[in-house]
C-alpha cells in the first residue's frame, strides 16, 4: 500500500507541471475569437450532462482528497452530480480508504513533502486556469450573464485551494 501512495505523490506534481505548462501555451497556440466560435461549440454537453468541465471529471476532485484541501460542506457533492456514476463510485472508494492514505503521509517526511509541492501547485493551476477562463470565456460570457459566475466560483476554489497549501 505504502508503495503505492509513494508513486502516486510522486506524480501528483509531474502531472501538476505539465498540465500548467500546455496550459500557460494555451495562449499562444489559441485565439479567444477561435475558441469562442470554434472549440466552444464542442463543450455545450450530451444528455444529462451540462456540457464538459471538470465537474465531469473526477480528476479534480480526486487532487482534492488527496491533497487533503477543503472546500465548502457540498463543493465534492454538487460536482458529483455531473459525473458519470462510474466516477462517483471511484470517488467514494477512494474517500474510505482516506484514512490510511493521511496516515501514510503524516508518517513520511517524504509524502508530506510531496503533499505541499502538490498542494502549492494545485494552487498555481487553479490560478493559471482561471486566466484562461477569463480570456476565452468570461469575455463573452458578460454577454450572456454567466462571466461573473463563473469567475466567483473558481476565484474561491483557487483561493481554497491556497489556504489549504
Amino acid at each position: 500500500f505504502t508503495d503505492i501512495i509513494h508513486e502516486v505523490y510522486e506524480n501528483i506534481p509531474i502531472g501538476l507541471l505539465n498540465s500548467i505548462y500546455w496550459l500557460n501555451h494555451m495562449h499562444a497556440m489559441v485565439e479567444p475569437d477561435f475558441f469562442h466560435d470554434e472549440i466552444r461549440l464542442f463543450y455545450n454537453g450530451i444528455g444529462q450532462y451540462n456540457g464538459v468541465s471538470g465537474a465531469q471529471s473526477p480528476s479534480f476532485t480526486l487532487l482534492d482528497l488527496l491533497l487533503f484541501v477543503q472546500h465548502r460542506d457540498s463543493f465534492h457533492k454538487k460536482q458529483a452530480r455531473y459525473m458519470h456514476p462510474r466516477h462517483r463510485y471511484f470517488l467514494r472508494t477512494v474517500e474510505k480508504i482516506m484514512p490510511r492514505i493521511h496516515a501514510a503521509v503524516e508518517s513520511s517526511e517524504r509524502l508530506t513533502d510531496l503533499l505541499q509541492e502538490g498542494r502549492a501547485l494545485l494552487g498555481v493551476f487553479r490560478g493559471t486556469h482561471l486566466k484562461i477562463v477569463e480570456k476565452y470565456l468570461i469575455r463573452y460570457g458578460t454577454q450572456y450573464g454567466t462571466g461573473g459566475k463563473t469567475k466567483k466560483f473558481l476565484s474561491e476554489i483557487k483561493n481554497e485551494t491556497q489556504r489549504s497549501a
